[in-house]
């Protein structure tokens, strides 16, 4: 099945989904950070086929579903990189895709496609950093100044070689309630939005203090 044909099946999901989380962003339905985790619900987020930084045998999961359109994605990828360096040891930091828009499809694509060669998240970052700047036309140039085998990337893009596995993410995401993006799931529980690094350092240390003394 094609990715257009795939817009076309979910674009009225993606468009109500969007709105519904932007109507809450501009409302100031921010939780407050001890509110964040509140409901004391988990949910399994994680996923066996995603990408992800930190420990191989963590302690704790951090699940962040997200769309290379998304300007507060944007915001939040400096927090993952610096979160998964500084917990490097005991926490792992996992990207799953919920495209919110057609684009958005093909660069989460891009991105699988460079992982293909060791090279996620050298284009995760990069097409963050250039969000708003290339088309998905252009994602050949951005390959190849990160120092991908360009022939071998065009060739995994025409034959949509991930699709199914940005399919399973956007499928899983419906299922855990996630009605935009960033959505994270922090040691399975949901919290939504530009979680400030400091903030989410604090509840990282409060959980793993709560199972050092379990």
């Amino acid at each position: 099945m094609s990715i257009a044909l795939i817009f076309l099946i979910y674009g009225v999901t993606f468009l109500s989904y969007y709105f519904i989380f932007w109507q809450k962003l501009k409302s100031g339905e921010m939780p407050l950070p001890e509110e964040l985790l509140g409901d004391n619900v988990q949910y399994e987020a994680t996923s066996d086929k995603a990408y992800f930084l930190g420990a191989q045998k963590p302690q704790l999961t951090i699940v962040q579903f997200s769309d290379f359109t998304c300007s507060i994605c944007k915001e939040t990828f400096p927090t993952m990189r610096m979160i998964g360096e500084e917990y490097k040891d005991s926490v792992k930091i996992m990207h799953r895709d919920f495209p919110l828009s057609e684009n958005s499809l093909y660069f989460a694509l891009a991105a699988q496609c460079a992982g293909e060669q060791g090279y996620f998240w050298q284009m995760h970052d990069k097409m963050f950093q250039e969000q708003g700047n290339f088309e998905p036309e252009q994602l050949n140039v951005l390959a190849r100044q990160i120092g991908l085998d360009s022939i071998k990337f065009l060739k995994c893009m025409e034959e949509e070689k991930y699709l199914d596995n940005i399919r399973q993410d956007f499928s899983d995401a419906e299922r855990l309630g996630v009605q935009g993006t960033p959505t994270w799931f922090i040691d399975g529980h949901r919290a939504a939005g530009n979680i400030p690094y400091e903030t989410l350092k604090q509840i990282i240390e409060n959980l793993l203090e709560e199972k050092n003394v379990e």
